[in-house]
């Protein structure tokens, strides 16, 4: 079997190209974002904590890059593979007539894999170490690293991301080949007679089977969302369409004959015969229609759900977080005086990051530290369990689902880690409702301040006022004491932009990262596609049509596809961001829903663009070649 991979290989080459170029530039870029990681955890304490915090951040990045490129990878692969199987069928089943099994099929399909993923793979890995540099500046231009930090790259540090790079490529390759060799060691003797390209049998159970658990599975993971912890939020919208885009993969060859239907009856209208035969080419070869349009379905379904819940996210975290604080104006300065003339309630507030030891892991939570009276009248606290005065020296009060979720209740104790690295335990005197999104650790602020590191956010003052109208003249009495004022609502908007520039720069950087690769596919899948029809384009030369005749039915098939592929890749944001939206106002916060329709409708005419130039490109050389014979 060795042996006729490698005929096979050599003889397809330009329907392996695709899965091979995939592989080397995901394999490139997993090379490079693990430099970038193992860097991240040693950078020399000279850089500052500046330099260190920027690195980790990179680092969460890059880790959800590696991520979502393996997934892309995987799908990539599997369709090429799986269409490169269909296109061999009656290949196949003439070896199953020469006396081949099953088993020795499947192991021809996999053997071409390791051979192709190990070649690929290791040209990855080694373009990582280049690549590194350039996804740095990057990094550098999109200021997630501040300007001049320096990588210390050396043989040691590279060569445990190349390997781990190098092996992650090999297993993925062969995961996305996996079942397109089933599907290949299923194929019967008899096939080898079968010459049309009409495929009207049904999805298998199998198929269906999975196809629905990846609608549901993706599904759970967006009801879930407003139940994660909010570190944990962004990650996991990042990932809830990726089942779903599997899902709907799946089961798109049973939506092809109708949604093909629909997209290009208007063009059948206008269009006379060559539409007519577009529509009927399309809705025959149902796998062929199916696989061309998967790409684009990626493509659609992961960047837009990235773009468009990232936005959602941030909007929900605004809202929150006005739910949670409630006071109108906040101070800062030193020496912080809690007695202000007209002021119902004045509470110093301070933010930290600690980590709560429960149930023998490590959990990092947002902590406030909070003193003074009339803690409810300046936060969100809602209905509370226990007694928040009783608020001072080692104490804790937790929101209701993060006590739940750390399995926690009232009179309970837990050992928090401090930002000074001090490991202090605390009992939890009170139980809070809070906001959906943004509940905080509360500890007595005297608490955070012993443990307070150089570089921490300074103390603020939060005042409720007696009149809101009054607002003016307490802010001019606490400027002439020297403090910094702003009302609070100016401050919730300052620091949530912060906050949502991070979340949408790195949600833009995966999402151009994500349209780059599986553009890829959508341009090796179409040319494998169209490129091996020169029997077809023959016959109808042959019959009478001429080849500007050919290349509109051509080009009405490419628009079909392009279409039928971002009515699904529609489907899989509806139901990504639509779940999200839903479960966010569910959870008590009503959000408008706005999408990002300038990025995405960007991304669609990508698709479109290069969906149409490859496939008339590679008709137009296929003619001529059969033309020149």
């Amino acid at each position: 079997m060795l042996w006729i991979a490698l005929h096979t290989l050599r003889g397809r080459r330009v329907s392996f190209a695709g899965a091979f170029l995939t592989l080397v530039f995901g394999v490139a870029m997993i090379s490079a974002a693990g430099t970038v990681i193992a860097v991240s955890g040693d950078e020399p304490g000279t850089a500052g904590l500046a330099a260190r915090t920027a690195l980790a951040e990179a680092g969460n990045l890059l880790a959800l890059f590696a991520g979502i490129g393996g997934f892309l990878t995987i799908f990539i692969v599997a369709s090429t593979f799986s269409f490169t199987v269909s296109q061999r069928r009656s290949e196949l089943a003439l070896l199953r007539m020469a006396g081949a099994d099953p088993g020795q099929v499947r192991r021809m399909v996999l053997t071409e894999t390791t051979l192709l993923g190990t070649a690929a793979a290791a040209l990855g890995a080694l373009l990582g170490v280049p690549l590194t540099s350039v996804l740095s500046d990057v990094l550098v231009w999109k200021q997630v690293l501040p300007a001049g930090i320096e990588l210390p790259l050396s043989p040691s540090r590279l060569v445990a991301p190349l390997l781990v790079a190098f092996a992650l490529g090999l297993v993925v390759a062969l995961l996305g080949a996996w079942p397109a060799a089933r599907r290949a060691g299923a194929i019967r003797p008899v096939e080898a007679f079968r010459e049309a390209v009409v495929d009207n049998r049904p999805i298998p159970r199998a198929r269906w089977i999975l196809g629905v658990l990846g609608l549901a599975a993706g599904l759970g993971m967006v009801l879930s969302l407003p139940r994660v912890p909010p570190d944990g939020q962004l990650p996991l919208a990042l990932f809830t369409a990726q089942p779903i885009v599997v899902g709907l993969a799946l089961l798109a060859p049973a939506f092809v004959p109708r949604l093909t239907g629909l997209v290009v009856a208007p063009l059948t209208a206008f269009t006379g015969a060559s539409g007519l035969l577009a529509r009927e080419n399309l809705r025959a070869a149902l796998r062929r229609t199916a696989s061309c349009a998967a790409p684009v379905l990626v493509t659609i379904g992961i960047t837009g759900s990235l773009l468009a819940g990232t936005d959602l996210l941030g909007a929900a975290g605004r809202a929150s977080a006005a739910k949670l604080y409630t006071s109108q104006l906040r101070a800062t300065g030193d020496n912080l005086d809690t007695a202000v003339p007209g002021v119902r309630a004045a509470v110093l507030t301070e933010e930290a990051t600690v980590s709560a030891l429960v149930q023998r892991t490590s959990r990092e939570v947002t902590a406030v530290g909070v003193t003074g009276k009339g803690l409810s009248d300046v936060l969100g606290l809602g209905t509370t369990t226990g007694d928040p005065a009783r608020l001072t020296g080692s104490t804790a009060m937790l929101g209701r689902r993060q006590a739940a979720g750390f399995g926690l209740a009232v009179g309970d104790s837990v050992i928090l880690r401090m930002p000074d690295g001090t490991t202090v335990p605390v009992r939890v005197v009170a139980v809070y409702d809070g906001p959906p999104l943004a509940t905080p650790l509360l500890l007595p602020e005297q608490l955070v301040a012993e443990h307070r590191t150089p570089g921490s956010r300074p103390p603020a003052l939060h005042l409720a006022l007696n009149d809101p109208a009054d607002a003016a003249r307490v802010e001019n009495l606490l400027t002439a004491k020297g403090y910094r004022v702003t009302s609070t609502a100016e401050w919730l908007a300052t620091s949530a932009g912060f906050r949502e520039d991070g979340m949408r720069l790195g949600a833009e950087l995966l999402a151009w990262f994500a349209l780059l690769y599986t553009l890829f596919a959508v341009a090796n899948t179409v040319t494998m596609s169209f490129g091996e029809r020169a029997g077809e384009f023959s016959q109808l030369r042959l019959l009478g049509a001429q080849r500007a005749q050919v290349l509109r039915m051509v080009l009405w098939e490419a628009m079909g596809i392009a279409l039928t592929g971002l009515a699904l890749g529609a489907a899989a944001v509806a139901l990504a961001v639509g779940g999200l939206w839903q479960a966010i106002r569910s959870a008590g916060l009503d959000i408008p829903l706005d999408l990002p329709w300038g990025p995405l409708l960007s991304i669609a005419a990508a698709c479109v663009v290069v969906l149409l130039t490859v496939a008339t490109t590679a008709t137009t050389v296929v003619m001529r070649q059969s033309d020149a014979r």
